[in-house]
């Protein structure tokens, strides 16, 4: 995929997680490239783009976690697991 591409899918991305985030009543602060999900508990988990890599970094209390574009949907480099079911992990709610 070149670069063009990474952005465009990651600002689809972004906007879809926003929209979820919103349609729940989630907190969260978006700066660009990151979005700062605010848990009840007073925690955090933080989605950011990592284009030199054109990967998605999730830090959340579970640890950090790295999202590939493969197969028409992001895919965790270690556990082969999806974002939209981390993120339902994490925070409550999955993305499609």
């Amino acid at each position: 995929m070149d670069e063009t591409e990474y952005h465009n899918i990651c600002d689809e991305l972004f906007m879809r997680i926003e929209s979820v985030l919103d349609d729940a009543g989630v907190d969260y602060e978006s700066n660009g490239g990151m979005i700062e999900v605010l848990l009840d508990d007073d925690g955090k988990v933080v989605i950011n783009r990592q284009p030199a890599l054109q990967e998605v970094w999730v830090a959340a209390r579970s640890g950090g976690h790295h999202f590939v574009w493969r197969d028409g949907g992001w895919h965790d480099t270690r556990s082969g697991g999806t974002l939209s079911n981390l993120l339902l992990e994490v925070v409550g709610v999955g993305i499609q």
